[in-house]
């Protein structure tokens, strides 16, 4: 992708670059499947607790994974408008900071996806369309910083608070295409399980910008300059042990057996060892793997859901 991507010139074929640009910012092979799965989970999640008699292989399933895709993928073009100024001092090599690929370029791609979310979520009914229309909203407050830019970005906490609101929105808007429901008709587990998905996506996301005390600087964003190295290990391990201590109390509603159970702890454990090597090493080799580390939680978890629920 390397050669690829430095081969590329500002005239070259749109197509082109969208493929550098989704391997660089938005992987296929990554997001693909976590996109997947994390649909696959909260609908067969949502089929359980409500006692509702569907199939995962439908075309309205088909749907909402078209909207979940395209909604992420918007997620990150939003990030690129709003960050260009950013990257171009920490990723210059960025293709978007290059002007390989232009805004304008993404914004089209953006409008795009937007038209295939709303088309989509249209078709699936009324109480999923309003819940994507929430969703989307609140993204725009996102794009928009929710107009205090600076006073959010000097409160880390606050910002992953806020930016990670959308996790349950689109986790509900997967709930609503396995069997929808008003304001008031939501099994307590739906909310119960939405959390989980937040603490353990936030564990990413904390993981994703932890640094070695020697390797912070200044202007470089990340939460370990912010609430201390140790202290944000220490977050991610307390994320992920919250989400499953919620799946624990829900195992009895979702007929979660021991194996599943068994497997989430251990992964859990793994990624605590991992965290702790990496905190008593502190090797620098080791940084880039930190969310590919907690990211073992995250999928045992999702994979493990999907497998125990699968109808």
């Amino acid at each position: 992708m390397q050669v690829e991507k430095f081969a590329l010139t500002p005239a070259s074929p749109f197509p082109l670059k969208l493929k550098a640009y989704l391997a660089e910012r938005f992987p296929l092979s990554v997001n693909g499947p976590a996109i997947l799965l994390m649909f696959a989970s909260a609908f067969l999640v949502s089929a359980q607790l409500q006692g509702a008699a569907v199939t995962i292989v439908s075309g309205r399933t088909a749907l909402g994974i078209l909207v979940l895709f395209f909604f992420f993928l918007r997620l990150r073009i939003s990030d690129e408008h709003k960050d260009v100024h950013y990257d171009r001092i920490v990723n210059p090599d960025r293709l978007v900071v290059r002007g390989i690929v232009t805004l304008g370029e993404l914004k089209a791609v953006g409008a795009f996806g937007l038209a295939v979310e709303v088309a989509a979520s249209w078709a699936l009914g009324p109480e999923v369309f309003a819940t994507w229309v929430l969703a989307a909203f609140w993204s725009w407050l996102m794009h928009m910083e929710f107009f205090v830019d600076e006073w959010l970005r000097a409160r880390p906490a606050i910002y992953m608070l806020t930016h990670m609101v959308i996790i349950p929105l689109l986790t509900g808007f997967c709930f609503q295409c396995a069997r929808p429901f008003g304001p008031v008709g939501a099994p307590v587990g739906l909310a119960l399980f939405a959390l989980a998905s937040v603490l353990a996506t936030a564990s990413l996301e904390t993981a994703r910008k932890i640094r070695l005390p020697a390797d912070e600087a200044p202007g470089v964003e990340s939460y370990s300059s912010s609430w201390g190295f140790f202290p944000s290990l220490g977050v991610v391990g307390a994320m992920q042990l919250g989400s499953l201590a919620i799946l624990v109390g829900l195992r009895s509603a979702l007929g979660l057996g021991p194996i599943f159970l068994a497997a989430a702890a251990v992964s859990w454990g793994l990624v605590v060892f991992a965290l702790a090597r990496f905190g008593v090493a502190q090797d620098r080799r080791l940084v880039g793997k930190l969310e590919k580390v907690a990211a073992l939680y995250f999928m045992t978890v999702h994979i493990g859901l999907t497998a125990s629920l699968w109808r």
